[in-house]
């Protein structure tokens, strides 16, 4: 039966929740949220971003996933049993996941089986977000909703407006991009397609202008951080000249995309899946980016 399925498997990923942690939340996540929290109450609002200016690394993510870890954050700082603090502090993760489970099933309801088993069950997953604490099921599940928006309900204003959240949460759905354009482009238009990813770009300009600080604080530690940079990682040089691999292949990726007369859905699928995969191919790759391909 796929409830008592998924339902064995929630408990599975609960337990999981609390046993185990990494490094990357309790030293990086839990201090900068913690941190923004304490601060608010010793000193009112300030812009999280500039708590912690000399610890760049601390949280390399847009507003988005600030305010959604922070509700972890206010829900757990009180706890002193680390079994529910850690439960309490992914319990935005977990809602994420059932929430891409959802938009899953919407999308490909006969194939509830293979998404019980290859997406909800995934050993990726439950290492990723339930045992190391990373945190890419949320702009990815975010990505996913968009697509749903766009193809199954074909309401593009929501699409709009969830892939800004995607955009707000982590950086790299900007590699998406180019593919939903031409997407959209070959499907209603250049009008269309224009004004639907121009008002995505829009939300995600205002969302996150309001963190910019005097001392770039906010760019140092988002736009700039060491995962942005390791898209150069891997080259070959010839004298004085580099060639990126993984641009190259992105480029080429978009190149075959834009020559083809239409992409329906499914190699809209592909493509995202293909384009991923190259993250983690020619690029030095964190651990929570295979979550990306699953």
């Amino acid at each position: 039966k796929f409830e008592a399925f998924i339902i064995v498997v929630l408990i599975l990923k609960i337990i999981a929740m609390g046993f185990f942690s990494s490094d990357y939340q309790n030293n990086l996540f839990m201090k900068f949220i913690y941190g923004f929290i304490n601060e608010i109450g010793n000193k009112g609002f300030s812009n999280p971003y500039s708590i912690f200016k000399n610890e760049i690394n601390l949280f390399p993510y847009p507003p988005i996933m600030f305010l959604i870890e922070l509700i972890g954050g206010i829900i757990s700082i009180g706890v002193k049993n680390i079994f529910i603090k850690n439960i309490l502090f992914k319990i935005p993760s977990l809602i994420f996941d059932l929430l891409g489970l959802y938009f899953l099933v919407k999308m490909f309801p006969n194939k509830r089986k293979y998404i019980g088993v290859l997406y909800f069950a995934s050993p990726i997953i439950f290492y990723a977000t339930y045992m190391h604490g990373q945190l890419d099921i949320i702009p990815t599940v975010f990505l996913l909703g968009s697509l749903y928006f766009l193809i199954n309900k074909r309401n593009n204003m929501i699409f709009s407006i969830i892939l800004a959240l995607a955009l707000s949460s982590k950086l790299h759905i900007l590699a998406i991009i180019p593919l939903l354009y031409l997407y959209i482009y070959k499907k209603d238009g250049f009008i269309e397609a224009t004004k639907s990813i121009g008002t995505s770009f829009l939300l995600t300009i205002l969302i996150i202008l309001p963190f910019f600080d005097t001392e770039n604080n906010f760019m140092k530690m988002v736009i700039m951080n060491k995962e942005q940079k390791g898209v150069t990682s891997i080259f070959l040089q010839y004298q004085n000249n580099r060639i990126y691999f993984s641009i190259l292949a992105i480029m080429c990726i978009y190149l075959k995309a834009f020559s083809l007369k239409k992409i329906n859905k499914n190699l809209l699928y592909s493509f995202c899946g293909v384009l991923f995969s190259i993250f983690l191919i020619l690029v030095l790759p964190m651990p929570g980016w295979y979550v990306w391909i699953v």
